[in-house]
């Protein structure tokens, strides 16, 4: 699956996704594009808070659809999840990618 690219702006010490409310722990300053893959993320306790929209059954895996904000974020989970479409979940994020938000251009 394609990777997740939300608009992000960051304060110096933390980043928030654009219409979404909290903070994450990413270091970055001004406007740019976060770029998360499916399978660098999780359902979690606690995180990213969405509403799953819709799953994805690959056999031993799935991609689970969910609805943050005005996002659609998806994440890579192992079958079988414990999630039904309609359920508020949270997502961590065990990596991230940052990129311009104007050129496109990965940053360091």
């Amino acid at each position: 699956p394609a990777m997740n690219l939300l608009p992000a702006t960051g304060n110096g010490a933390t980043s928030s996704i654009d219409g979404v409310p909290g903070e994450l722990p990413i270091a970055a300053a001004g406007p740019y594009t976060l770029g998360l893959r499916p399978s660098e993320l999780r359902l979690v306790n606690s995180g990213i808070e969405g509403t799953v929209d819709v799953i994805e059954s690959l056999g031993s895996e799935a991609m689970v659809h969910v609805r943050v904000g005005p996002h659609d974020i998806v994440v890579r989970a192992e079958e079988p999840v414990d999630v039904s479409m309609g359920d508020v979940v949270h997502i961590a994020v065990d990596h991230h990618h940052r990129f311009d938000a104007e050129t496109g251009r990965r940053l360091p």
